[in-house]
């Protein structure tokens, strides 16, 4: 090879059909370089077999993984609840009204009432204060019903509180050495029935205000029935869902507030 004359390489590629590659030749020295044979492609089984194993491992992991995160989550739940329906249990036993069936004085139920409106609400605070957080829902639902029925106790016996007190002090006015000598001035100043009366009237607003309690009572009765009632049953739901112990409601919580005879 001339050194004066160009050198020129020429870069071929195999035919398609793996014929030898066709050198050009011209005036100048050329240099034929072949691409370097192709290495045979993988099968095609092989790398849908290697695509499926890495699927199957990736699924197998995430559902060992979601079962040990799921247990982890059910016994928290479970605990949680556990102790949730214990505060719970315990809060509205504590405010339950005291049996008050014997014969007992107008001013200790007034006291008793008062007593009771105060320990009803303080449960209704207890309730609200306890966390929901991973706490079963039917339980958390079953707690504020009994917020709504505990404030409606509240407020009865704030106002049947009131009702006995002003039926103790009309009874005691009535046969009082006052009420005769307001009687007595009364007719002396030409009006004898005037005294009668207006103790017939007040006796009528009594007796109507009774009425009101009454019926008030009675539906809050049958709420708590009903709430009792789902108590016992979610009570059981609880300990199967769970399978652990939930404590049973309390004997005070059982008794009904109309038996209490006031």
């Amino acid at each position: 090879m001339d050194p004066q004359r160009p050198h020129k390489i020429v870069i071929t590629a195999h035919d398609v059909d793996g014929a030898q590659p066709h050198h050009r030749h011209s005036g100048s020295d050329e240099t034929s370089v072949t691409n370097p044979p192709a290495l045979p492609a993988a099968a095609p089984w092989i790398t849908y077999a290697g695509w499926l194993c890495a699927a199957v491992l990736v699924i197998v992991l995430a559902i060992v993984a979601l079962r040990s995160s799921g247990d982890r989550t059910a016994a928290v739940d479970a605990s949680t609840t556990q102790r949730y329906w214990q505060e719970l249990v315990d809060a509205v036993a504590a405010a339950q009204l005291p049996d008050m069936r014997v014969e007992v004085e107008p001013y200790v139920v007034v006291a008793a009432l008062r007593d009771h409106a105060t320990r009803c609400q303080v449960a209704c605070d207890a309730i609200q204060s306890l966390g929901t957080q991973r706490v079963d829902a039917a339980a958390a639902q079953w707690a504020a019903a009994w917020i709504g029925q505990l404030e409606a106790e509240a407020s009865l016996a704030t106002d049947y509180a009131g009702f006995v007190q002003r039926g103790a002090d009309f009874a005691a006015w009535s046969t009082s050495g006052e009420a005769l000598l307001y009687a007595f001035l009364r007719g002396y100043a030409g009006d004898p029935f005037g005294p009668a009366l207006e103790q017939s009237a007040l006796s009528r607003e009594l007796r109507e205000e009774f009425r009101q309690l009454d019926g008030r009572v009675r539906v809050l009765h049958e709420g708590k029935k009903r709430l009792l009632a789902n108590g016992q049953h979610l009570k059981s739901e609880l300990q199967v869902k769970f399978r652990q112990y939930f404590r049973d409601l309390p004997d005070a919580m059982n008794r009904s507030g109309s038996d209490t005879e006031i």
